[in-house]
């Protein structure tokens, strides 16, 4: 599932409009960009959000934040658009769909890999080789270290979680041991 049917709308029509401009992979990074900005900065949602602000400043504070990430201007009217419709605050939403639909759109399903300990070298590239060949799409794999899987490898793709992780192992183990 995308998100919300609004999230999943506006990121829809976004992708429409930025694949007009061939920029869906600028778009998606900036408004990923802004997405996250908005979320880390309490002081910048409060000023685009509460209604106490008149909608004039609101606009100024969005202006100024637009003019120092300097985005395309499909991005650039899209957070405009947003401001305008009073929905800035699904912003984290839209652009976890855009990317989604981007992805989608490209033939690509980001992977998550968690070990235990940094990967010998190498290795992630076999990983993400053998996710090409089982996905038949282009795998973009990220990488974490989680000492609490104790060893193993945990692999997300989109939906699908594959958990060869020790920890799941023993937790196997110990839940089939307790029913006996």
């Amino acid at each position: 599932m995308i998100g919300s049917d609004l999230e999943r709308r506006y990121a829809t029509a976004l992708l429409d409009v930025a694949l007009g401009q061939n920029a869906v992979e600028r778009v998606a990074d900036e408004v990923q960009s802004f997405a996250d900005l908005f979320g880390q900065h309490r002081e910048l949602r409060e000023a685009l959000l509460n209604p106490v602000f008149p909608r004039e400043q609101r606009e100024l504070v969005l202006g100024a934040v637009i003019e120092q990430l300097g985005p395309h201007p499909v991005t650039r009217n899209f957070l405009r658009t947003l401001l305008d419709k009073d929905r800035i605050a699904a912003v984290p939403g839209i652009a976890r769909a855009f990317g989604r639909l981007a992805d989608e759109k490209a033939g690509r399903v980001r992977a998550a890999l968690v070990s235990a300990r940094p990967l010998a070298p190498g290795l992630s590239e076999r990983i993400g080789s053998a996710l090409r060949s089982v996905t038949g799409k282009i795998v973009t794999l990220s990488q974490e270290v989680d000492e609490a899987i104790l060893g193993g490898l945990v692999v997300r793709v989109g939906d699908l979680v594959y958990d060869g992780s020790v920890s799941s192992q023993l937790e196997g183990l110990r839940q089939s041991l307790g029913r006996e």
